[in-house]
């Protein structure tokens, strides 16, 4: 794996990074009200947690691994459930949780952190990943790959 560190600290990293930069920079504001702010927000960040929540559960019932620096210990490749709607569910609710953050926050450079934070994963972590997987499970990842979506 190419990225040394567990995503969840990745991730800790950039909400602290995104909070940083809300007090340094206070002009860059989305303009939201702070209701609509707010509702937004909780939506979204209950959303990011129950699909990363879905799938740690899913891996844990399927008794395979859910250590994303030993992705070579998958004991099985889960397709179903929320598997079946993306293939990185967890990494999308980290996602989620960072782009809740950020409108909670009123800041638009915290939404670029977090899209950043997003394509760090998929260079870092997600195409070794996929490398892996397809070793470990060939065709049957291959086809797993055409029919489901990285992200969603």
């Amino acid at each position: 794996m190419r990225l040394k560190i567990p995503p969840a600290i990745l991730g800790l990293v950039f909400l602290l990074a995104m909070v940083a930069l809300a007090q340094l920079l206070p002009g860059w504001r989305m303009g939201l009200g702070p209701v609509l702010r707010g509702a937004v927000a909780v939506v979204l960040a209950t959303a990011s947690t129950w699909v990363a929540v879905a799938a740690i559960l899913q891996f844990q019932r399927e008794r395979t691994t859910v250590d994303p620096l030993h992705p070579d210990r998958a004991s099985m490749l889960v397709t179903w459930g929320i598997f079946a709607w993306s293939r990185n569910p967890m990494y999308l609710g980290f996602v989620g949780t960072l782009l809740a953050v950020a409108v909670w926050l009123d800041q638009l450079l915290a939404v670029l952190l977090a899209v950043v934070f997003a394509l760090v994963l998929q260079k870092l972590q997600i195409e070794p990943e996929e490398r892996l997987l397809e070793e470990r499970f060939g065709e049957t990842y291959r086809e797993y790959r055409r029919r489901v979506r990285r992200w969603l």
